[in-house]
């Protein structure tokens, strides 16, 4: 598996990583930059492989070149960036091997839903959609994440044939939730509010797209202040244009707060404890983890 930074630490790479890992059957190894942000948290459980570290490159152009020792029979790889391009076609024409394409996220439902805030995007949705339908052309095998995700690439790609090659991957439950019968989840029976957690990463430039809009105004018309809203973020974003947008749609600063989650298992047991429901109203999430985690933890979910 080979990923840049920010494609290498999305939940689902790491998760992905750790399970074929523990596979007896599989020599499993990972390529990716020396610098990468949590990448000493994966050395103890996955052999990763070292970049030439080229004085001036960027850590995407690093993985143009793999070690000359490295042997392998597939490459995965999760284009989650822009930056990851050619280098998965280019490792593949290197090392004789097939290629293994993830893809997450309907890109072409995104557009229809993109928040006019103000905020310099370099490429609109529209384009990456067309990004991952040529890379899953390329590739020879699509694993998608849920059967929505699935769905929409098979339909995608039926005129090149491709369609076939697309395997749909639904995530078990987090055992650490869960275990011996136990949840990490807390029923508070006698508390003076209601908590409703919704994943709000990236929501200040996809508000509506995260079908946040729909979880103010659920509250909203309750009219009762013992609602509450936990928006959980990740780390690094700014909550402010959060908090904005939220005052501008009139919730009360007392019926809402924004809690920073780096996305492992651990920090979401954190964020959920305290929730009596969550809720994905997203307009074009193909399979939330969100969702995950609460049905792991024993926690209410309403999809839409």
């Amino acid at each position: 598996m080979a990923g840049d930074d920010r494609a290498w630490n999305t939940t689902i790479n790491r998760l992905l990583a750790l399970t074929l890992a523990r596979d007896a059957r599989l020599r499993f190894r990972g390529f990716v930059p020396k610098d990468t942000y949590r990448r000493s948290e994966l050395e103890s459980s996955i052999e990763l492989l070292e970049d030439e570290n080229t004085k001036g490159n960027l850590p995407s152009e690093l993985l143009n070149f793999p070690p000359d020792n490295a042997e392998m029979d597939y490459l995965i790889m999760h284009s989650f960036t822009p930056e990851l391009r050619e280098q998965a076609e280019k490792i593949c024409k290197a090392k004789n091997c097939k290629w293994i394409h993830v893809a997450h996220t309907i890109w072409a439902e995104v557009v229809k839903f993109f928040d006019a805030m103000g905020i310099s995007i370099a490429r609109t949705a529209e384009e990456e959609h067309q990004r991952q339908i040529e890379l899953c052309e390329k590739a020879d095998i699509v694993v998608t994440i849920g059967p929505k995700v699935a769905e929409a690439y098979r339909f995608a790609l039926h005129y090149s044939g491709k369609d076939t090659s697309v395997i749909c991957l639904t995530p078990a439950i987090f055992p650490e939730l869960h275990q011996n019968g136990k949840s990490v989840h807390k029923i508070h029976e006698n508390r003076d509010k209601f908590c409703v957690l919704i994943d709000a990463a990236n929501s200040a430039g996809y508000f509506n797209a995260k079908g946040c809009d729909i979880a103010v105004e659920a509250i909203l018309s309750l009219q009762d202040k013992s609602y509450h809203l936990l928006f959980v973020s990740r780390p690094g974003s700014d909550s402010t244009d959060l908090q904005t947008i939220l005052q501008a749609r009139s919730l009360d600063w007392n019926q809402f707060t924004i809690k920073s989650c780096v996305g492992t298992t651990a920090h979401w047991a954190k964020c959920i404890v305290d929730a009596d429901v969550v809720i994905m109203p997203s307009r074009f999430e193909g399979f939330g983890l969100s969702g995950l985690y609460a049905i792991s933890a024993n926690i209410p979910v309403l999809v839409s």
